[in-house]
């Protein structure tokens, strides 16, 4: 059966799918990039060094690195904006029973571990997967605009969780965060973002079946979609030229820009 696109919006369902990926994205690291806001009282509140708290970090972004191709292939397979819903569930919860730690091993468990898994779920790799299925065309403007949720979430959360620590506790802070998550940004993912536009009848953003393929560079294409009808695993990708050409600089940037 044919796919046909509603009318019923003023506009594609695909710019609902942006906006609430937007927001996630923007509240999820945002609250990431916050971690330093949290060093000074972490050490003060329980009697620790700067080493112990920054490994924490140290955990998180080994946790973060192992969980997003896990978190991306899980993606693949569930649909229905699981994924990225379960994360979120992940990042409100664990910020909240951080914020009731009393031992500084709960913290590795449970922001160094819990947290960083979460954030690997909805992050802007999975928010780009799914919208690279939203939208045929503007696909650059949308993930361009999907990618600026991550500077905007340090503009504005970085900023606002050192002003409520000079009024509030650390504590209460995270609290807040988590449940701004929990009760607002949680229900909107879960309810209006699906991975694929066909789970909800529709079709990509500007496709037209006449176009499919229309353009001749599509050797990568063709090459990765020869290794996964041979070899359906997330490691097919890996004899794709182009993976390597795009993984090699991101690799070099992320460790300068973390260094």
């Amino acid at each position: 059966m044919p796919i046909k696109r509603s009318t019923k919006l003023p506009f594609d369902y695909a710019w609902i799918i942006l906006a609430v990926l937007f927001i996630g994205l923007m509240f999820s690291f945002g609250i990431r990039a916050s971690f330093g806001a949290y060093i000074t009282p972490w050490e003060n509140n329980f009697a620790t060094d700067r080493t112990a708290v920054a490994s924490i970090s140290l955990l998180s972004f080994i946790v973060y690195a192992f969980a997003q191709p896990i978190a991306g292939k899980f993606n693949d397979q569930w649909g229905r904006g699981i994924v990225p819903s379960v994360s979120l569930l992940l990042i409100g919860g664990c910020l909240l029973l951080s914020s009731l730690a009393t031992r500084v091993w709960q913290l590795y468990l449970l922001y160094g571990i819990g947290f960083s898994l979460g954030i690997a779920g909805c992050s802007n790799v999975t928010a780009t997967a799914i919208l690279s299925r939203w939208f045929y065309k503007k696909k650059g403007t949308a993930l361009g605009l999907a990618v600026a949720g991550l500077a905007v979430g340090q503009l504005i959360i970085v900023p606002a969780t050192l002003f409520m620590m000079t009024y509030f506790s650390w504590r209460t802070t995270m609290a807040i965060f988590s449940l701004i998550i929990l009760l607002v940004i949680l229900p909107l993912m879960f309810c209006f973002v699906r991975s694929k536009p066909e789970e909800l009848g529709r079709k990509p953003y500007g496709y037209d079946d006449k176009e499919v393929f229309a353009n001749t560079d599509n050797d990568n294409l063709k090459t990765f979609a020869k290794e996964q009808a041979k070899n359906p695993s997330i490691f097919s990708v890996m004899k794709v030229k182009a993976f390597w050409y795009l993984t090699i600089p991101y690799f070099i940037c992320g460790f300068t820009d973390v260094g």
